[in-house]
């Protein structure tokens, strides 16, 4: 029914007022797709007019992508994957469920008729989960894809949210949005800090734009609260954006609080209302400061304790969990980080290495790795651009031999390649040089050595 609906006021809206489209449709709707994913504001608008007449006003245009969008996305819900499912919670699904909601929700901004979305949960309840935390299609629709709706309001939450980490340029694209910064305000106070502002919101795809006033407030780790609403008038955000930044700096978070719930009513927003990419990257901010406490305690103990665990271990006696995890954590850190430097110091390395063997304990076996990869593969790039270089060789046999003493499997395939090019350009040359030319013989015998160590020979 909805889609019926969708089709049906699609095309009586569009023969009033872009005739010309239904001459070829199909041909059309494809120019439209193409045009629409290239985001070209030109070309958009040369294509508008090419179809609707050159007399569409700001306000037609925007509608007019409202509704070829709306059909896109109704057309982009019977992708066939979606259809051939067994579980109505599967990804394939719930997309194309994503789809069609983007038509309802199309529909709802150009019509006002709010039913359609309720219709069609109730057609998604008809369709059971196999699942057992799931209930059925109208479960899907609550828990995955009405969360992700996008509307102005949210991008200015994302944007808000944001601000609170990383300063944003006057202009700038946040996916299919484009935003211009009017006006920001952002205070630091201890861990606490607050962003108010207003932003203009425009979407690349529809052309509907807003501007949203916003105040978001961030108290810890991942706590943070803010109001985001369409602007109202300047006197209205003069008066929010002045009492709610004196609160603040008096330290009254309850009464910061009250203002929000004043100034925005529910329009509240939080870390959960930003775009899935930007939350990862805000945890990863959060967590990088809380990991680093976390170090600073384990590493105390490590130290302060380290005595009385080397006289434990002489006595053969088992560490408490406690001092185990510090330990494990510390060595593990200090490796990455050692392996991560940019000139590593073999020196350091080497004792690093002789503590985890001392140790017996457990290197991350993902991270480790790879930064050793990494590592080898720096250094053996090196190499290759200056391939008589013996030092790099030298470097590179100490390096190698010190991880393959580590209780970690390592992979050294890239390295492999680029030693085995190495030596299809030079080997044979330096080995016939090599009986009468001492500098070519050591190059000879430091590069069969570090072939040892990578398992690559050339006879």
């Amino acid at each position: 029914d909805a889609l019926n609906w969708l089709r049906e006021n699609f095309t009586a809206i569009y023969e009033e007022e872009a005739a010309e489209y239904l001459a070829d449709p199909w041909k059309t709707r494809d120019e439209y797709i193409e045009v629409i994913l290239n985001r070209d504001p030109e070309q958009v608008d040369a294509f508008l007019k090419e179809q609707a007449g050159n007399n569409l006003s700001d306000d037609d245009m925007v509608r007019l992508l409202h509704l070829l969008e709306m059909q896109r996305h109704a057309m982009l819900m019977y992708t066939s994957c979606g259809w051939f499912f067994d579980e109505i919670s599967g990804i394939e699904t719930t997309q194309v469920i994503q789809y069609a909601d983007r038509s309802i929700q199309l529909a709802q901004e150009i019509t006002g008729n709010n039913g359609l979305e309720e219709g069609f949960r109730d057609r998604l309840a008809e369709a059971p989960s196999n699942v057992g935390h799931m209930k059925d299609g109208a479960d899907v629709y609550n828990r995955y894809v009405k969360p992700a709706r996008l509307d102005m309001n949210r991008v200015g939450a994302h944007y808000a949210v944001s601000s609170l980490f990383k300063e944003y340029p006057e202009i700038t694209r946040i996916y299919c949005y484009t935003t211009r910064n009017e006006a920001y305000d952002h205070t630091i106070s201890g861990k606490l800090r607050l962003s108010i502002g207003r932003v203009w919101v425009k979407s690349d795809v529809t052309w509907h734009e807003a501007l949203i006033s916003f105040a978001m407030m961030y108290l810890d780790e991942h706590i943070m609260n803010g109001g985001v609403r369409e602007y109202q008038a300047e006197e209205a955000y003069d008066t929010m954006h002045q009492e709610i930044k004196r609160s603040f700096l008096k330290s009254d978070i309850s009464e910061v609080f009250t203002l929000l719930d004043t100034h925005f009513g529910t329009h509240h927003y939080t870390l959960w209302h930003l775009f899935k990419d930007e939350q990862r990257k805000v945890f990863d901010e959060i967590l990088e400061s809380s990991l680093e406490r976390v170090e600073f305690s384990l590493r105390r103990i490590y130290e302060d304790e380290y005595p009385l665990m080397q006289a434990m271990r002489e006595i053969q006696m088992p560490l408490p969990p406690a001092l185990t995890t510090s330990l494990e954590y510390i060595l593990n850190v200090d490796m990455r980080k050692l392996l991560e430097s940019e000139e590593i110091d073999l020196d350091r390395l080497e004792n690093l290495v002789d503590e985890v063997r001392k140790w017996d304990i457990d290197l991350d076996t993902d991270t480790i790795p790879f930064v050793a990869s990494q590592q080898v593969v720096a250094l053996i790039e090196q190499l290759a651009k200056t391939p008589e270089n013996i030092e790099i060789m030298q470097n590179l046999q100490r390096l190698l031999r010190q991880l393959q003493q580590l209780p970690v499997k390592l992979d050294f395939w890239e390295a492999q390649n680029i030693y085995f090019d190495i030596g299809k350009l030079l080997y044979e040359d330096m080995g016939e040089q090599a009986e009468e030319d001492e500098t070519a013989a050591n190059w000879v015998r430091n590069f069969s050595k570090l072939g040892d160590y990578l398992d690559v020979k050339f006879e």
